[in-house]
């Protein structure tokens, strides 16, 4: 009865930490949504003082994270209500994801990937009957480039769930990862394939060759390209592969415009930023017939806009702390590989897309930061009567 409780409650609060877009439209669930994340919050909070947790490294760095770009919102009248927002529903998915992984780590997982199901499910409905988005190109998820995170998330916490339980491939996997393929190619989401073939090479590298990428020396190389998108060229030379096999013009859908107009703006203030633009949004750009207000569509410049190098500086640690303890589990047992190649396209995927607006790439990196405490309760082999090995 304890774990159907524990199963109940952890499916709730990540209805809640995972919201959708397209619901929040209405006013009446925007407030459900934001009482059910404020209840959530208070439930943890309330928690970690009573039973005197202490803040792990990672959640001091998520914290810290947080903090440095709030006074540049408030000052420069930014997003604040974008940026509390997204405080407290990330604060809280992390404290549920430090918490539980310790008290009910398989409880935990199973929910998590139960409700990315659930909105999988019920985007791909809304697809199908409103192809061109429900209200204004506006799915379930919300528009069509937000679907990468949860597809990326999906499919890395269900088959590490297969892992766990010691199952080759559950028919919960097969599910979902119809409905991932479903939403990456039938949008001809063009970060999201890029990600599939960076995945790809990870899996042969790390599997095949058993070969580790640091992820620190991805994050490196993320930036270090993310430069050179800014002072060269570097673009035009794979403008044969860019519209041939992604469909897009050289320029990325106007992406690479974007970047060059960001430098002006992250230059007037390096070092800490301006804080969270209303809807993350703040270079005027000619888009569709009209002036208006973009993204940069690439993670570093949005958070060097946002926090400046302070924001950046933690941002690159929660990713130094992800490392370790990732790749200790891959030396040895190897059931979190894919969670560290998922991280691993999330870096290469931040060229041209953001991703800290949303929770889900966080998941990743708590889930992977405690990823002894899933391993607790894994399941281990039986051997029958006639010496064959079963699991569960």
């Amino acid at each position: 009865m304890k774990i159907k409780k524990n199963s109940m409650l952890l499916f709730i609060v990540f209805i809640f930490m995972f919201e959708p877009k397209l619901l929040v439209k209405y006013d009446i669930v925007n407030y459900i949504y934001i009482a059910g994340a404020l209840i959530s919050f208070l439930y943890m909070l309330s928690i970690y003082i009573v039973k005197r947790i202490q803040l792990s490294k990672m959640m001091i760095f998520l914290i810290l994270f947080r903090l440095s770009f709030m006074f540049q919102t408030f000052l420069n009248n930014g997003d604040i209500e974008m940026w509390g927002y997204m405080s407290i529903i990330t604060a809280t998915m992390c404290m549920v994801i430090e918490y539980y992984s310790k008290k009910s780590p398989r409880e935990l997982l199973q929910a998590i990937v139960n409700v990315l199901i659930l909105i999988l499910s019920l985007n791909c409905i809304i697809s199908i009957l409103y192809p061109d988005g429900l209200i204004n190109e506006i799915y379930f998820i919300g528009i069509r480039t937000r679907f990468t995170d949860v597809v990326f998330v999906t499919i890395a916490l269900t088959i590490l769930l297969d892992k766990i339980d010691n199952k080759v491939i559950s028919a919960r996997s097969i599910i979902s990862l119809a409905l991932c393929l479903f939403h990456i190619f039938n949008f001809w989401i063009a970060t999201a394939i890029i990600g599939i073939v960076v995945a790809a090479i990870c899996y042969f590298i790390i599997h095949k060759k058993h070969i580790i990428i640091d992820l620190r020396m991805v994050a490196l190389i993320s930036i270090i390209i993310t430069l050179l998108l800014l002072l060269t060229n570097i673009m035009d030379g794979f403008s044969w592969f860019i519209e041939k096999y992604l469909g897009k013009s050289v320029t990325m859908s106007g992406r690479t415009v974007l970047w060059t107009l960001s430098k002006d703006y992250i230059e007037s203030s390096p070092i800490f930023g301006h804080g969270t633009p209303v809807n993350g949004n703040f270079i005027l750009s000619y888009y569709k017939g009209n002036y208006i207000l973009r993204q940069a569509h690439n993670q570093w410049l949005q958070i060097m806009y946002e926090g400046g190098i302070v924001s950046s500086a933690f941002f690159v640690g929660m990713i130094y702390l992800v490392n370790a303890p990732l790749k200790k589990n891959i030396s040895c047992t190897g059931e979190f590989k894919v969670v560290y190649i998922a991280i691993i396209a999330f870096l290469i995927m931040m060229l041209s897309e953001i991703f800290s607006h949303t929770p889900y790439f966080y998941v990743l990196l708590f889930v992977g930061y405690n990823a002894n405490n899933f391993l607790s309760q894994k399941a281990s082999p039986r051997i029958d009567r006639w010496g064959i090995k079963n699991y569960g």
